[in-house]
């Protein structure tokens, strides 16, 4: 009786921990692709059709310290479900890491990625259809360059586009 109990025990222990598991991939605690900004999605690459979504900041222009709006949007009527965005020093490789902040998305999260902070955000919930989604971006104060933003967009759990390229880059 004592092992029967043992058993039961441990069994709920791991469904709890399969739960919080699964609820965090649903809700699009996405801290585990920071690297990459690729989904994970066991057995899926990314779609290598025109991407049908768009990352398009309000300015070309900024001054240090200063802030723009990036707006994603769908430029088809085809809408998405999650999403990522990060800004990057155009004249280096993405593992230099992302720059700058966010403040909150009309619909997602603020993540902090690796030697950041509010340096990314995303969906929070993937079952929210999102034809259009706006955040505040702020340069560093001691940063001069061009900025791209990135943004891998997700259709669905088999249909997404990586790191594509904002419509235009950002001077600082």
């Amino acid at each position: 009786m004592n092992c029967r109990i043992n058993l039961l025990l441990a069994l709920s222990v791991q469904f709890v921990c399969l739960v919080s598991v699964l609820e965090a991939y649903s809700n699009g605690d996405l801290t585990a692709a920071c690297s990459t900004m690729a989904p994970v999605h066991d057995g899926t690459a990314p779609s290598t059709d025109p991407c049908p979504y768009e990352t398009v900041p309000s300015q070309t222009t900024i001054v240090q310290g200063g802030s723009l709006t990036i707006t994603l949007r769908n430029i088809t009527t085809t809408s998405f479900k999650g999403y990522m965005t990060m800004a990057f020093d155009a004249s280096k490789s993405d593992e230099a890491g992302p720059v700058g902040t966010f403040d909150m998305p009309t619909d997602g999260q603020i993540l902090s990625c690796p030697d950041g902070v509010n340096n990314t955000i995303s969906h929070q919930d993937n079952n929210s259809i999102k034809k259009f989604v706006q955040a505040i971006w702020t340069a560093p104060v001691d940063f001069v360059g061009s900025v791209v933003f990135k943004t891998t967009f997700v259709r669905g759990e088999a249909i997404y586009w990586v790191k594509e390229p904002s419509t235009e880059n950002v001077a600082v």
